[in-house]
């Protein structure tokens, strides 16, 4: 009886990589991308969705197609959900070899994939073919983006005090012509 209590009162209390539901654990050798249809090094700009999703501006093409040089990847399978036992999280600034499981951005990616920080050990497997993105892409919104939600409400105080002047110009001309 004290096993079957423990059992269901220690599960939110265990690791949360240790959860992760992969057939294989997460590849940190070059067998694991060496046949990989896309592999790419970049850095991580921004993210969101609680880290999930990231901006990642792409310095070296391993392998697949060609790609800009600002692509989004998704660390998740339900970008809606809380989360799954598989996300994977990702930190602004730091550099990833990233393995997607698909071949286009927005690039699919989770624990079970052979994503991995990027460290020197990695970069002595480059191919000598690696190349450099294509520019463009989106870096992330623009500045001016966040300042919506303020002209928005500028708009509407400039609205308001139009209103009002034009009101009191209405009473004063009818208190006028009587």
């Amino acid at each position: 009886m004290t096993l079957v209590v423990l059992a269901a009162v220690l599960p939110p209390f265990a690791p949360w990589e240790a959860s992760a539901s992969c057939a294989v654990l997460p590849g940190q050798t070059r067998g694991a991308f060496a046949s990989a249809p896309v592999v790419f090094v970049g850095m991580v700009v921004s993210t969101s969705n609680g880290d999930r999703e990231a901006t990642v501006k792409v310095e070296s093409i391993w392998r697949g197609p060609d790609m800009l040089t600002y692509v989004r990847v998704i660390g998740t399978p339900e970008p809606s959900a809380q989360a799954t036992s598989v996300d994977r999280t990702y930190r602004v600034g730091q550099r990833y070899l990233f393995v997607p499981e698909n071949s286009y951005s927005a690039f699919q990616d989770n624990n079970c994939t052979a994503t991995q920080v990027y460290s020197a050990a990695l970069a002595t497997e480059a191919p000598a073919n690696a190349r450099a993105p294509q520019p463009g892409g989106d870096p992330g919104p623009p500045v001016w983006v966040a300042l919506l939600p303020w002209m928005g409400l500028g708009a509407i105080v400039l609205a308001a005090a139009g209103l009002v002047v034009w009101r009191r110009r209405r009473q004063s001309t009818s208190a006028w012509g009587r």
